[in-house]
């Protein structure tokens, strides 16, 4: 089974779109999917606390969370940001005519954020040497996270035409932009926390 990840992981970041419709065919219930991402965000928040250990800007700061001190909090945020990021490419991509099924899109979101979370242990890998490379590294590795993202949406929709992806995902973008604030400043209003002013 580690064989099968392996060879899937190296699939996607050499030929993302072959690596995305291979994560798409997977046969998996919802309820477990849900719960992978729960196991996931909780992963993150992990590798994010040792990260935060490392470097003189915490991860919270770099998100512009520095209210955000708690790991529980860090992650119920992180959990409702995927969450997030799945309803937009689902619906979103199907408001501009997409194909595409609401377990794909879960399916195809929980695989980039396993993706990041491996770049995430070998970025903290790096910083043992060197916090500038790893602070290149982590740039690097957003800026291809970024290029997945469009070609996972790509193959979640059937999507032809890269103009109407690329549009999708700056709608997307801002919706999850939009509803990420409404999130925060529940969670900020629930939990009697300070926000941060400007």
């Amino acid at each position: 089974m580690n064989g099968f990840w392996g060879n899937l992981l190296i699939l996607t970041l050499s030929d993302p779109r072959a690596g995305a419709r291979a994560v798409a065919g997977i046969n998996v219930a919802r309820e477990v999917l849900w719960g992978a991402l729960t196991v996931i965000v909780a992963l993150s928040v992990i590798g994010a606390r040792i990260m935060n250990y490392m470097t003189p800007i915490s991860q919270e700061q770099a998100l512009g969370l520095q209210f955000v001190s708690s790991p529980i909090i860090f992650a119920l945020v992180l959990w409702g940001l995927l969450v997030l990021t799945v309803f937009s490419m689902h619906y979103i991509g199907r408001a501009f005519g997409g194909q595409g099924h609401f377990d794909t899109s879960l399916k195809l979101v929980i695989w980039l954020q396993a993706i990041l979370l491996l770049a995430q242990v070998v970025q903290i890998l790096f910083g043992t040497v060197s916090l500038v490379a790893a602070g290149l590294l982590g740039l690097g590795f957003s800026l291809y996270s970024a290029w997945l993202f469009v070609n996972f949406v790509t193959v979640a929709h059937h999507f032809t035409h890269r103009g109407a992806v690329l549009l999708g995902v700056i709608i997307s973008l801002f919706g999850v932009i939009f509803g990420f604030s409404l999130l925060i400043a529940l969670i900020a209003v629930l939990l009697g926390l300070e926000m941060p002013n400007g």
